[in-house]
Order: structure tokens, then C-alpha cells, then sequence
């Protein structure tokens, strides 16, 4: 199974998400197929998202938590 995407065109603003603890790996994930800046607010602090944030910065990403 193939996944592409592709952004056609952009879309300005902000949106609000409500999620979990469960939610914000998926959430995180999402957020780097995005080229600016995104800032997502009310991530837990959970050993999950701890690791997947050390990986991102292990592969060039700026993280800060």
C-alpha cells in the first residue's frame, strides 16, 4: 500500500484539535508533513511522545517541548 500526499494548494489559519494521550503521536506525526512552523499546545508528557521527539531531532527536526 502506497500513502502520497500531496498539498495542493495552502491553507492558512489555525485549527483546533481536541485529542488524548493516545491522539498526539498521530497528531505529532502528522504535524511534520507540514513545511512552516507548527505549534501544537497540550501535548502530555508522556515516555511516547519523549521518543518519537528524540527521534524527529535524531533525523534533523527542531523540537521544543
Amino acid at each position: 500500500m502506497k500513502l502520497r500526499v500531496k498539498r495542493v494548494q495552502e491553507i492558512p489559519g489555525d485549527i483546533l484539535v481536541s485529542g488524548s494521550k493516545n491522539s498526539s503521536l498521530a497528531i505529532i506525526c502528522a504535524a511534520i508533513l507540514c513545511d512552516g512552523e507548527v505549534i501544537l499546545e497540550n501535548v502530555p508528557d508522556i515516555v511516547d511522545v519523549q521518543t518519537l521527539f528524540s527521534i524527529l531531532r535524531s533525523i534533523g527536526y527542531y523540537v521544543e517541548f
